[in-house]
């Protein structure tokens, strides 16, 4: 049962909540729906790559009504971690589907007769499995211009993506297959990032590192005996922006 208490701690954030990004997407929506149909159901805003590719990253800049200077200024960048995946890409003509599938074939034994196991694979090897994704070299490219923005711009910034980014806030079976790459781009910025923000680990995760900030994973609602849980990770992304914005 959730107390009175903290329900009433997410309705008084609902004006700030109802600033924050539209939604992302993560593997089981891709298991049901595609691209097209997602964009248009959750208002993703997917953009058609030069390969023919369906993308959905994107940034989006939260301000203060109540100040102007640039301490109050906050960005979220939104990551699309099933950038390279083979979920919802054509098999005969995605080059991400492509990419996914020498990635699979060349980091797990078990694809693609068992793409899902991780059976037989050690320590981080076991996140190359088909249920996980990448993020290809053009969305890179682009989150590095987008942290270098906020940066000249005075903006802090928090990082939301369906699969985890560091593997001390996870189990490997659910990290971005080139989670190294993202954690490097976020170490370069890490005086401009506050957190980010993540799923697909169905138990939640949490850890905080010195050179790229602090990684919180929410707890799925398909796991939850109570209630509480999700209401942790919303009061803690609210207190986040809170806490900046109001300079404190």
């Amino acid at each position: 049962m959730v107390s009175s208490a903290k329900c009433m701690s997410i309705f008084a954030n609902e004006q700030l909540l109802n600033h924050f990004p539209k939604l992302l997407s993560g593997n089981h929506e891709l298991y049901n729906l595609s691209r097209e149909q997602l964009g248009e159901k959750l208002q993703i805003p997917f953009a058609l790559e030069s390969t023919g590719d369906l993308v959905g990253y994107y940034d989006h800049q939260l301000h203060s009504n109540n100040h102007i200077e640039s301490k109050s200024k906050l960005r979220f960048i939104v990551l699309d971690s099933y950038d390279i995946c083979i979920l919802d890409r054509c098999p005969e003509k995605s080059n991400k589907h492509r990419l996914a599938r020498e990635m699979l074939s060349a980091n797990n034994h078990n694809y693609p007769q068992n793409e899902n196991s991780p059976e037989g694979l050690e320590g981080m090897s076991k996140r190359f499995v088909a249920f996980n994704g990448a993020i290809d070299v053009p969305q890179l490219e682009w989150f590095e211009r987008s942290l270098q923005s906020a940066k000249e711009s005075g903006e802090r910034v928090i990082v939301c993506s369906h699969q985890p980014i560091h593997p001390g806030s996870s189990w490997p079976t659910c990290l971005m297959w080139n989670y190294e790459d993202v954690l490097e781009i976020m170490r370069r910025y890490n005086d401009v990032i506050i957190a980010s923000f993540s799923g697909h680990a169905h138990k939640g995760g949490y850890v905080r590192d010195e050179l790229s900030g602090e990684f919180r994973i929410a707890t799925a609602l398909i796991c939850l005996l109570r209630h509480f849980h999700i209401i942790t990770a919303l009061n803690s992304l609210c207190h986040v922006c809170q806490e900046y914005i109001s300079g404190r």
